[in-house]
């Protein structure tokens, strides 16, 4: 996930336009978030994550910072 902040940077692409809108972002962000835990998916902050270093992340597979949905997690701790 992006904190909404990050994603004002669509201004530079559309200045004054409800897309680039701080609550539009917001509104974005929460929508994929619940989006994702209803699917059981993991997902993680990258605000503050180069693309390097999410890349890294992933090819080590860490759960580090990892946003799991507590059915998901239990369902985990369970398999193992």
């Amino acid at each position: 996930m992006v904190e909404p902040a990050r994603l004002q940077m669509r201004s530079e692409r559309k200045p004054d336009s409800e897309y680039a809108s701080f609550r539009s972002c917001q509104d974005e962000v929460r929508a994929v978030e619940a989006l994702m835990r209803r699917a059981g998916t993991p997902y993680l902050d990258a605000s503050n994550k180069s693309i390097e270093e999410l890349a890294v992340l992933h090819e080590a597979k860490l759960e580090r910072k990892i946003y799991w949905p507590a059915r998901v997690a239990r369902a985990a701790r369970h398999k193992a």
